[in-house]
């Protein structure tokens, strides 16, 4: 037989919005449990906490053969508790439902619970808050509330514990709730933003840690998914990171989310975290061919475009060929190669700059080559010149040589 301090039968319980009380059992033992050599006991009780008698809840936690672990009043100086119940886990920690109302509140739903590391709850939580006020006495004079409470283990972990109370939902009306609640620690996912050009790669990177201590967590297999979609996974190392290299596909450059989960197991809750990943256009390179033309003909100018990400080539895309500082013209990339067919001006002579320019679109950025020359080369032999003279006044001889074109060769050598 264990000895515990007094105890008292609770006065109904005061509720918002109805002048009538809510009618509570008397002080007799509403449940017990029993874990690790511990025996744990609830019952409604009564004390003032400041305001007068109120209603509210004693727990017991008896060490079998040492004593009295625990004996604890859960109160509060507005407010009534009533109707508790509890249980106990794997553990030995405990976890107690209760009813709670005042003057300004309804009739609700409060959770506390008890480590076995602790000797009290410390306060409690709300499950939910009561909507409006209760009568209902079915012509019984006695508007009762709430037989009975329960608390109970969720045996898949042995950890956990599912709570289930009544409410009231609307007006004269109650609804009951059920939840679930445990100790463990949950994992906590820090993700790092990421970037990369499509059709390029970029390393996607999470934190994992758990809540309680923040110690990483090393040796988990982290999943990896983009807007929802699993991409792949990696391993935490001894700080907790995990890495996945992500090959980005061809799309329209954009924003994704990059997301990690676990779900809960027998020792850490489920837990989640994201971070965004930005999708750049592709970088581009074009190469343009040297040309030695001969003055006068019609030479074919080639360049290729390819993207660096991943040293493919873009076939479809418009190339523009410039040559002498201006554009000349340009040619779609088929078969990886861009040909423009240019017209070399009869009088050019000597080296030309040229370089090659894409303008880029939705998927690629634009790109230049300036490396690209022009030498040309004057005609060997002509099919036909002509000359026209000219005496002047002061009697010279003034004479012009056209070219088989008709163009006056200027500088330059006859044969």
């Amino acid at each position: 037989m264990k000895t515990v301090n007094s105890y008292a039968v609770a006065p109904a319980a005061t509720q918002k919005g109805e002048s009538r009380k809510l009618e509570v059992i008397d002080c007799r033992t509403l449940a017990v449990t029993f874990s690790n050599q511990k025996l744990f006991v609830t019952h409604q009780s009564a004390a003032n906490f400041g305001t007068g008698l109120r209603g509210c809840t004693k727990w017991y936690r008896f060490n079998v053969g040492l004593g009295t672990e625990v004996d604890e009043t859960i109160g509060f100086t507005n407010f009534d508790c009533y109707y508790p119940a509890i249980a106990s886990n794997l553990n030995g920690d405990a976890s107690l439902s209760m009813a709670y109302s005042g003057a300004t509140e309804y009739a609700s739903i409060i959770h506390a619970g008890c480590k076995i590391s602790e000797t009290g709850v410390g306060g409690a939580q709300y499950i939910i808050g009561g909507l409006a006020g209760y009568f209902e006495d079915y012509g019984q004079g006695r508007n009762r509330w709430g037989d009975y409470f329960g608390s109970s283990v969720d045996w898949w972990d042995g950890l956990s514990f599912y709570g289930v109370g009544q409410y009231a939902k609307t007006t004269n009306q109650w609804q009951c709730q059920i939840w679930r609640s445990n100790y463990k620690p949950s994992y906590v996912f820090s993700v790092a933003a990421a970037s990369g050009q499509l059709t390029g790669t970029t390393t996607l990177s999470a934190t994992l840690t758990r809540s309680d201590t923040s110690a990483p967590l090393a040796g988990y297999s982290v999943p990896f998914s983009i807007s929802g979609t699993y991409v792949g996974s990696g391993t935490t190392n001894a700080s907790g990171v995990a890495t996945f290299v992500y090959a980005i596909p061809f799309q329209v450059p954009t924003t994704r989310t990059i997301s990690c989960s676990l779900d809960e197991d027998g020792t850490f809750n489920a837990g989640s975290g994201s971070a965004v990943l930005t999708i750049q256009k592709a970088n581009t390179a074009v190469y343009i061919y040297n040309s030695s033309p001969t003055a006068g003909t019609t030479q074919p100018l080639y360049q290729y475009l390819y993207r660096t990400t991943d040293n493919t080539y873009v076939n479809g895309e418009s190339l523009e060929f410039w040559v002498d500082g201006a554009l000349r013209g340009n040619a779609t990339m088929v078969s990886n190669l861009a040909t423009f067919n240019f017209a070399v001006p009869i009088a050019w002579q000597g080296v030309k700059s040229m370089w090659g320019y894409y303008p880029g679109n939705t998927y690629y950025n634009a790109s230049v080559d300036y490396g690209g020359t022009m030498t040309v080369y004057r005609p060997t032999q002509h099919n036909r010149w002509d000359a026209e003279a000219r005496r002047t006044e002061s009697g010279t001889m003034w004479v012009q040589y056209l070219d088989y074109n008709g163009v006056p060769i200027v500088n330059g050598d006859v044969y």
